[in-house]
């Protein structure tokens, strides 16, 4: 959630107030005319985008303002994004003993993504079978 402060440090009162973010659009403020010396507010929300994550770079968001007197200002928020890329596997057989020569053991491998961003590429190469095909 941003919540955008707007306060009027000239001397005219300020009308026709506006404010823009980057991400978020048009943002309603509690007042559009400012006395000098007054303050308003508004907020905002951004929900993170997986995608947001999977880049890991930090959510850099501009916000302008801007009256009819032609009174203008920016201010940035940079909130940092600290997704990991784990991953976790498993192996299970399909026996827990083996009696003869030329038994079958059938390997189940399951793959799970533990951590916040996005795996893709996945590769499982087994010490006796090689080269695994996943779904």
């Amino acid at each position: 959630t941003y919540t955008y402060t707007i306060t009027n440090t000239g001397e005219v009162t300020l009308t026709g107030l506006a404010v823009n973010d980057d991400k978020l659009g048009a943002i309603t403020l509690a007042a559009t005319t400012l006395a000098p010396g007054a303050s308003t507010s508004g907020t905002a929300t951004y929900t993170v985008l997986q995608s947001d994550i999977d880049a890991g770079l930090d959510i850099v968001n501009v916000a302008s303002v801007s009256s009819e007197e032609e009174a203008t200002d920016s201010a940035t928020e940079t909130v940092a994004v600290n997704g990991a890329a784990l991953v976790d596997i498993t192996k299970l057989a399909d026996v827990t003993q083996v009696t003869e020569a030329g038994q079958v053991i059938t390997y189940t491998y399951t793959i799970t993504n533990t951590g916040e961003v996005t795996l893709t590429g996945l590769a499982v190469n087994d010490d006796k079978l090689g080269a695994i095909t996943l779904a």
